[in-house]
């Protein structure tokens, strides 16, 4: 279900607080505009822009550097910024629907009944079960797609392997995936190795899950693993315990983020699995499980999959969609904010707290990972989105 967020273009006017933006327009009523603090610029009450000491217009975009103060949800005053507006129009902001890949073990391990049990069922059927359950409960609000580690063929003949993958995800996402999901979970079963660190590799070659990596929306890696890895970093035909290092993982979790924009969160499945290993995944996969999560049972299982993706649904990716009166609008100068509180532009995200557009054509914002979390907590009620007018006058915050 996409959720719907009205965008209204702004001229705002700076009232109290240096991390509010606001452009000065010209009003059509009598009021008066609001007053500014005494070092910003403004417009004198005739509509006409203010002279600076050499006589010359002041009609350059100012820019504010929140520096090191956190910018999300912070504000000097209990009083909201007050807007002034001129040419409303009104528009939806629409959630492209968050994108999640289910990267399932599937070693020897998983056929064992887990000593915490009380179903009788395998760990294999506990985890086929509660992922049934969850693609069919939640499909259409989040895209899925389903890999496993390993898929125990060898591309170079066909033949199982321990440690060796296929040239591509058995199931990337799509809005249909479903019932072939479903499908390919029922015809399945463990298969020996637990190749994790080269299981998650594969989503570092461009092709392996084309529409899952094309970051045309927020894509989730979610690993299910009930034991340790033990295929190393490097395809090979057996098993080799103890090659992966918890560097080697942690290292590879950063990697998918920074370089892909894929964010892991790590379950593990039943008393086997390896807490350290799955540790240094998560902590650094970008989002608010920075531990792996620990479901030791059915019940638990089905618990933290809804959890997580009633969590990962909350899209921190947004399409404006089309202007009603683009020549008005100037897009290099617009604001965000969080319930009236400025959310700073972060341009491609490096500092990783603000919002960026997320496409050249900047029809669609990305939300860096401080907001999306903050998005994800479920605190904020509304996003606005504020274009300018005109230039004049414009205060926008900003990370440089």
């Amino acid at each position: 279900m996409s959720r719907h967020i009205t965008v209204t273009p702004f001229r705002w006017w700076l009232a109290a607080a240096l991390l509010f933006a606001l452009v000065a327009c010209e009003s059509n009523s009598d009021a008066p505009p609001v007053a500014p603090g005494n070092d910003a610029p403004t417009n004198n009450q005739d509509g006409t822009p203010t002279t600076p000491d050499d006589g010359a217009p002041n009609d350059t975009p100012q820019v504010i550097d929140p520096g090191d103060r956190p910018p999300i949800g912070i504000t000097d005053s209990d009083t909201p910024p007050v807007f002034q507006v001129c040419g409303e129009v009104t528009q939806d902001l629409i959630r492209i629907p968050s994108r999640a890949m289910l990267l399932l073990d599937r070693s020897t391990s998983m056929r064992k009944v887990d000593t915490n049990s009380t179903s009788g069922k395998s760990k294999w059927e506990i985890a086929v079960d509660a992922i049934t359950d969850m693609v069919a409960t939640f499909e259409g609000d989040i895209i899925f797609g389903l890999d496993m580690f390993s898929h125990a063929f060898d591309p170079r003949g066909g033949m199982k392997t321990e440690c060796w993958f296929g040239e591509q995800a058995l199931i990337d996402v799509d809005e249909t995936s479903r019932d072939e999901i479903i499908d390919r979970l029922a015809q399945s079963s463990p298969y020996i190795s637990t190749p994790l660190y080269l299981g998650m590799a594969n989503y570092t070659k461009p092709d392996y899950a084309p529409v899952f990596q094309d970051r045309a929306a927020t894509s989730y890696l979610i690993v299910i693993s009930d034991g340790k890895d033990t295929c190393g970093t490097e395809p090979t035909d057996e098993m080799v315990y103890d090659a992966t290092t918890l560097e080697d993982l942690s290292a590879l979790s950063a990697l998918l983020r920074a370089e892909h924009d894929i964010k892991t969160i790590v379950i593990g499945f039943g008393s086997e699995a390896d807490p350290e290993q799955l540790n240094a995944v998560a902590i650094e996969g970008g989002t608010k499980y920075t531990e792996f999560i620990d479901a030791i049972d059915a019940d638990a299982l089905d618990a933290v999959l809804r959890e997580i993706v009633q969590t990962v649904s909350v899209s921190c990716l947004f399409q404006l969609g089309e202007l009603t009166d683009p020549d008005s609008i100037n897009l290099d100068w617009v604001n965000v904010t969080f319930d009236g509180t400025p959310v700073p532009r972060d341009d491609g995200c490096q500092a990783q707290q603000g919002w960026s557009w997320a496409n050249p054509e900047r029809t669609a914002i990305q939300f860096c990972t401080q907001a999306c979390q903050t998005l994800e907590s479920g605190s904020v009620d509304q996003i606005n989105v504020q274009m300018a007018c005109s230039e004049e006058d414009v205060i926008i915050i900003k990370i440089d």
